[in-house]
């Protein structure tokens, strides 16, 4: 897994201004789908599959997540990104904007992989990204 995690390290810093030297890696903590949405108090239609855990700078994967599959190396990658937002102090305009940055970076790795529909590929359709990302969707 740690080399995994090194490669996507590696992309990050080739592919985007985040600052990645000198820092703390994350743990990579696998937990089941059911998990997931109980630890972030998701109770209905939970959509979430991995999160970073900003307490104990960890990241939750589901246990399904496979090293092999680049739509889960791209789930990583973007709660990679969250850590790095957090250990690098990165100032948003609204925590939405930090899922923004987030998923263009993995939509851009997502793309350099081959996938042609990012958005497709994770299950995340148009609404629920502008939902996601903009600040003044804060009402839904």
């Amino acid at each position: 897994m740690r080399e995994i995690v090194l490669a996507l390290l590696l992309w990050l810093g080739n592919n985007t201004d985040i600052v990645i030297d000198n820092t703390y890696i994350p743990e990579i903590i696998f937990i089941s789908p059911t998990e997931i949405c109980k630890f972030i108090q998701e109770k209905e239609n939970c959509s979430t599959v991995a999160f970073y855990y900003l307490k104990d700078r960890s990241i939750y994967l589901p246990d399904h997540w496979s090293k092999d599959n680049v739509v889960h190396k791209s789930i990583l990658l973007h709660e990679l990104v969250h850590h790095f937002q957090h250990i690098n102090n990165i100032n948003f305009q609204c925590p939405r904007h930090q899922e923004k940055q987030a998923y263009e970076i993995q939509f851009a790795f997502l793309e350099e992989n081959g996938i042609d529909d990012p958005k497709k590929a994770i299950s995340l359709g148009d609404l629920m990204h502008l939902i996601l990302t903009n600040c003044s969707m804060t009402q839904f």
